[in-house]
C-alpha cells in the first residue's frame, strides 16, 4: 500500500497505552513480554536484598514486581488457561524461592503471606 508514494509498512502487532495486540486480537505476545520482564525483575529483587524475610520481600514483590503484571490488566485479562499460567508463574516462582517457604505448595505460601492469586487479583480489579 502507498500514501503519497510513500510505502506503507505491515505489522504484525500494535502497540496502544504500552499494550501490545497482534493481528488476532490476541494478548499473548504482550503477556509473554511481560512475564519475562517480571520474572527479570523478580531476580534481580532477590538478589539484591540480603534479608530473606517474606514480609520485607513480599513487600519489594509488591513495589516492583506486581505494576508490571498489574498495569491495563482489565484490558488484556487472559482467558486462555496457558496465558493464566504463565502469569502466575511470576507470582508462584517468587514464593517458591522465600527460603523459609520453599517446602509449602503455592496456595499454603499464599496462605502465610496473607496474598491471593494472580487471577483473582484480575477478576477482583474487574
Amino acid at each position: 500500500m502507498y500514501i503519497d508514494d510513500n510505502i506503507l509498512k505491515h505489522e504484525s502487532t500494535c502497540r496502544d497505552l504500552g499494550v501490545k495486540v497482534d493481528q488476532k486480537l490476541s494478548f499473548t505476545p504482550y503477556i509473554c513480554d511481560i512475564v519475562a520482564k517480571a520474572k527479570q525483575r523478580m531476580s534481580l529483587l532477590l538478589r539484591s536484598f540480603l534479608t530473606k524475610d517474606p514480609t520485607i520481600l513480599m513487600l519489594g514483590f509488591k513495589t516492583y514486581v506486581l505494576p508490571i503484571v498489574d498495569y491495563c490488566s482489565p484490558v488484556w485479562s487472559p482467558h486462555y488457561m496457558k496465558d493464566i499460567q504463565l502469569i502466575e508463574s511470576v507470582q508462584r516462582q517468587f514464593t517458591k524461592r522465600i527460603p523459609c517457604l520453599r517446602n509449602y505448595s503455592y496456595p499454603e505460601r499464599l496462605k502465610f503471606l496473607n496474598q491471593v492469586t494472580l487471577e483473582r487479583r484480575r477478576l477482583e480489579c474487574d
